[in-house]
C-alpha cells in the first residue's frame, strides 16, 4: 500500500526460517537473495527492458532458477 500511496518502489527481501535446513544455509540464502534483489534494483532503474524481458521466466532470488513454465 505504501508503494501505491507514494508512487515509489519499495524493495523488500523476505527469507523465512523454514526455507533452509540450517542457520548457515539460511544465512547463505538471505545474502544471495539480497544480492539478487539489488541486481533487480539496478535493472529497474537503468535497464527496465531487461527486467521486463525476464518476467515470467522462473527467475528465483536465492535459489536456482525454476525456468519457463511448460504448458
Amino acid at each position: 500500500m505504501a508503494q501505491l500511496m507514494t508512487n515509489t518502489h519499495i524493495i523488500e527481501v523476505f527469507v523465512h526460517e523454514d526455507e533452509a535446513e540450517s542457520e548457515k544455509e539460511l544465512a547463505f540464502l538471505a545474502e544471495r537473495r539480497t544480492r539478487e534483489h539489488a541486481q533487480n534494483i539496478i535493472k529497474l532503474l537503468y535497464y527496465p527492458e531487461r527486467l521486463t524481458r525476464e518476467a515470467g521466466t522462473g527467475q528465483r532470488e536465492g535459489f536456482e532458477d525454476a525456468g519457463w513454465v511448460e504448458y
